[in-house]
């Protein structure tokens, strides 16, 4: 290459040592002359460029190889060229150059190329009998150089140092001059590497301390203890391991306070070793830690249960890596031996580390979830966001109901589980603990869920509920049409009593004069639950309204209402076309005792609607009584087969309201039910019978797999009260295994005739 040809780069002066005897890298440097930016001009420099070869090469051969890398790297201006590296170069560095012809035409860039080249490759006496007698001088060469200029760790022991310049302080020096004054003692070199134990990095840190540890022991000792103490992990072993043998009352002492103090159990368990060495050994225990790690598993069950057994909670740190085991069982034991040993930073670390499989972190979070501390919302947190959905529903009702604060952000999180029943959870969690910023996630997951719009409104009022009268009525106005709404229907819980606030009966008479067809709906849900006679008439004015989301509400205003006409109004609406209203009027007629109402609602029990159905059951039994028993038995029998399991219920306590022998055959089936509150309600309503046939029905509860229906079945026979139900009690407690039941079975048995 031409020098006309040189690369233009940015002036770059590397900071680095490439021993060339010793390049642990296998890295190898050549050098050329690249023009480049020096200040404001270009300037020519030798720049190096490194090249991989064996690690294994002989001084000679590194120049030889150095010199024919170049050659080749050049070409044509280096055909001439030579270099002879004589025999004895070990011992003398001296090498003999020619240049030839051909570099004539470029002699100050060949020249320089090849001095540096050399010199480099460890030539200590380049000859060039061609252009001068005398070896070269560093000042004969054309062009400049980028040379080697390392750090003072990178020249001492056990690296060996090749051509170059060290930076000791704020001055440069030869780097075979700076080892042969640490070797021989020199109190300024011993003192700047004295120093590099104070290095911002680690790495430089870790390196000093062996070189340090070999100094005089009144330089090295009070040098190297502070070490211990220090937070990267490589430079505290790296101390530890300088200690070893050693006598010293103060590196005892050190080693000593790092048992007690360090949480790491690895260093804890090499200070240890180091202390059981010097015969002390009242910190045996850690040498367990070490167990841990040991290929037999043997070794390693037995380790875990002595520290598990130990009562040492930092024991539980040096467990947590057995956590990751291959063997399962031993990961299980570990994990007891942690919960049992009860040290809250092993189970918070537990719970903060990812890498650790997902039923450890939420064992360690059920732990932390049962304490009082701070600790106990970060084992609710993890369990709301990441535990399974029953852990997760446990986690929010327990934020809920211990007022955990800290964790209702995370309850507002699981707002959005693709999980119904933790959404449900959620919600009704943040109805309880009434904290105004759950307003919006719950507006917003009513918007995405439109299944769990009840649940979500429900909450909201609740919120609502706590919050003051004047918060209240500002959100009435929120820009977000849910909340609105929302609030609209909640400001009836302040105007409750016998004397309603006029401000909320303003407002809400004011809202439901609005164009907004849902802020006209939630202002007529509020006014039908406050109790004013001014209140109920304005509704009843509405009465005849075309929306029927309005009529609903005056007929659950009427039907709690003092009006004379109060019963006509609610049989009118029993023929009302919405469902919604009618079933209203239904649920009012009911509570107000209005059995005339009767002879339309017979006509109702077989409604398709379930909740009209469950309506119109509950009305006949409390309205009919034991008087309308006969009229309603074919109804009350039909619905003893209704695919709802509340109309169910309420059918089979009607029927049951008047003894008759067909009675029980007819709740036997019921007494079977997919349902189980059917089945105990079935249980309960034949044990109030006092029928001896109930007997038999009863009995074959008994033998069903669910315990708290056995429960119930001892019970119903109980309240028969008579001797018949003694038999199916006694062959029960012949067969029954679980002692709970068989001493509430004799319980039972004790109390009948």
């Amino acid at each position: 290459m031409r020098h006309s040809e040189a690369r233009h780069v940015p002036l770059v002066i590397a900071l680095l040592l490439v021993s060339a005897s010793a390049a642990a890298d296998t890295s190898y440097v050549f050098y050329t002359v690249e023009s480049v930016r020096w200040g404001t001009g270009d300037h020519q420099l030798c720049l190096p460029r490194t090249y991989p070869s064996s690690p294994e090469l002989t001084p000679a051969a590194i120049v030889s190889e150095a010199f024919q890398r170049l050659k080749s790297f050049r070409g044509s201006l280096y055909n001439d060229a030579n270099v002879n590296v004589g025999g004895d170069f070990g011992s003398s560095g001296s090498v003999e150059a020619t240049l030839g012809a051909a570099a004539q035409a470029e002699l100050a860039v060949v020249l320089s190329e090849v001095y540096w080249t050399l010199k480099a490759a460890g030539a200590r006496e380049i000859r060039l009998p061609e252009l001068k007698k005398e070896p070269l001088s560093d000042s004969d060469v054309p062009f400049g150089v980028a040379g080697f200029v390392a750090q003072l760790w990178q020249v001492l022991p056990p690296a060996t140092p090749g051509n170059g310049l060290v930076r000791v302080g704020a001055t440069l020096e030869s780097a075979t001059t700076v080892r042969q004054k640490f070797e021989t003692g020199d109190k300024n070199i011993v003192a700047a590497v004295v120093a590099l134990l104070k290095s911002p990095a680690p790495f430089v840190r870790q390196k000093a301390v062996p070189v340090v540890a070999k100094l005089a022991t009144a330089t090295a000792e009070p040098a190297l203890i502070p070490l211990l103490k220090d937070p990267d992990m490589g430079v505290k072993k790296a101390a530890l391991a300088t200690f070893e043998g050693s006598k010293s009352k103060k590196v005892h002492d050190a080693l000593e306070h790092m048992v007690q103090t360090d949480p790491d159990p690895t260093v804890k368990s090499l200070a240890v070793k180091l202390l059981n060495a010097a015969g002390i050994t009242k910190y045996q225990v850690f040498v367990l830690f070490e167990k841990l790690k040991d290929p037999d598993e043997g070794v390693v069950r037995d380790a875990i249960e002595k520290l598990g057994k130990g009562g040492k909670p930092e024991a539980a740190l040096a467990l947590i890596e057995v956590l990751g085991h291959k063997n399962t069982q031993i990961q299980d034991m570990a994990m007891k031996a942690i919960v049992a040993l009860g040290s809250t930073p092993a189970l918070v670390k537990i719970v903060d580390d990812d890498k650790i499989a997902p039923k450890f972190r939420a064992d360690a979070a059920k732990v932390l979830a049962k304490g009082s501390a701070d600790e106990a919302d970060k084992g609710l947190a993890y369990l709301a966001k990441s535990g399974s959905t029953a852990e997760q529903i446990s986690a929010i009702e327990d934020v809920a109901k211990r007022r955990r604060y800290k964790v209702v952000a995370d309850v507002i999180g699981a707002l959005g589980s693709a999980d119904p029943t933790v959404r449900a959870a959620a919600a009704k969690a943040l109805g309880e603990i009434k904290d105004s910023k759950s307003l919006q996630p719950l507006a917003d997951a009513m918007k995405k869920n439109p299944s769990d719009v009840t649940l979500m409104e429900a909450a909201v009022i609740a919120i609502f509920g706590g919050l003051s009268l004047d918060e209240v009525i500002k959100t009435s106005d929120s820009p977000d049409p849910a909340l609105t709404q929302l609030a609209v229907k909640s400001l009836a819980k302040f105007a409750e009593g016998d004397r309603p606030n006029p401000r909320v009966i303003e407002v809400l008479k004011k809202k439901l004069g609005d164009a907004d067809k849902d802020l006209r709906r939630s202002a007529a849900f509020a006014l039908a639950r406050i109790n004013d006679p001014g209140v109920v008439q304005s509704l009843v004015a509405l009465k005849a309204d075309s929306d029927a989301t309005i009529r609903e509400q005056v007929a659950t205003a009427v039907a709690k209402s003092k009006l004379p006409d109060a019963d006509a109004i609610l049989q009118t609406y029993l023929d009302d076309t919405d469902l919604g209203t009618r079933r209203a009027a239904v649920d009012g007629l009911r509570e107000r005792k209005v059995k005339a109402a009767l002879a339309k609602l017979r006509f109702l029990y077989k409604h398709p609607d379930e909740k009209m159905r469950r309506s119109v059951c509950l009305a006949l039994v409390e309205l009919g009584g034991v008087e309308a028993w006969d009229a309603h038995f074919q109804m009350y029998s039909e619905l003893l087969f209704d695919q709802s399991p509340e109309v169910k219920m309420c059918a089979a306590r009607g029927i049951g309201g008047r003894r008759d022998a067909r009675v029980p055959g007819l709740l036997q089936s019921l007494v079977s039910d997919s349902n189980t509150e059917v089945q105990k309600t079935a249980l309960e309503v034949l044990g109030k019978t006092g029928d001896p046939a109930a007997v038999e029905a009863i009995a074959m509860a008994l033998t069903d797999a669910k315990k708290d229906i056995k429960i119930a079945a001892l019970e119903a026979l109980g309240s028969l009260k008579i001797e018949a139900a003694k038999k199916p009690i006694m062959e029960f407690v012949k067969n029954e295994s679980d002692k709970d039941l068989v001493k509430r079975a004799n319980a039972v048995f004790d109390t009948l005739p």
